[in-house]
């Protein structure tokens, strides 16, 4: 260790009594050559003298109860080296929980794409006319009933006997609220 990279480490670790006899040695040498990490050092200092002072401060005004430190976990009645080393974990929990976000993100994109697999199928027939879906767009599936002589009007060709009824449909709605294509689901065949 000939860098200032361990030192933040070292120095938190000093300032709890925590730290090994020949990284001690090698903290000391290498704060007094280094001006950074002798600053380092003074800033690291002045904070525990205030946190202690603070905390003296808080246990004058509201001493423990005893009473109520019997039933505390052993977690919370840690001594500073657990803690310390619990603290030390957080960087990697932090990294692993971003990668598993990110990883759900990715499954979750590939998975459901911008139309779902219902709708991907053939059997949806664009509706003439109509600017088709973008690939980045969302759509909804609506099931409603579709008057015969409506499909007609928006550019159909229907095989049907009477213009005057009334079909089951899916209707593929975008984010824009327009209908985008329609899928009879009775046997009326659209062209």
């Amino acid at each position: 260790m000939n860098d200032c990279s361990q030192t933040k480490t070292l120095l938190m670790l000093a300032a709890d009594g925590e730290l090994a006899p020949e990284e001690s040695v090698w903290l000391e040498q290498h704060v007094q050559s280094c001006p950074a990490c002798h600053t380092e050092q003074m800033r690291f200092r002045e904070l525990d003298q205030d946190l202690g002072a603070y905390g003296d401060l808080l246990a004058r005004q509201s001493p423990p109860r005893t009473d109520q430190l019997v039933g505390l976990p052993p977690s919370m009645t840690a001594p500073k080296s657990r803690v310390r080393a619990a603290i030390q974990w957080i960087p990697q929990l932090a990294a692993a929980l971003a990668a598993v976000l990110f990883l759900g993100v990715i499954l979750v994109h590939r998975l459901a794409p911008g139309l779902p697999d219902e709708v991907a199928g053939e059997s949806f027939v664009p509706i003439p006319y109509v600017q088709p879906l973008n690939p980045y767009e969302s759509a909804t599936v609506m099931r409603m009933d579709v008057p015969v002589a409506a499909l007609i009007a928006v550019g159909y060709k229907v095989d049907a006997s009477d213009p005057t009824a009334v079909v089951k449909a899916d209707v593929l709605v975008g984010e824009d609220g327009r209908a985008h294509a329609v899928r009879v689901l009775s046997g009326l065949v659209l062209n």
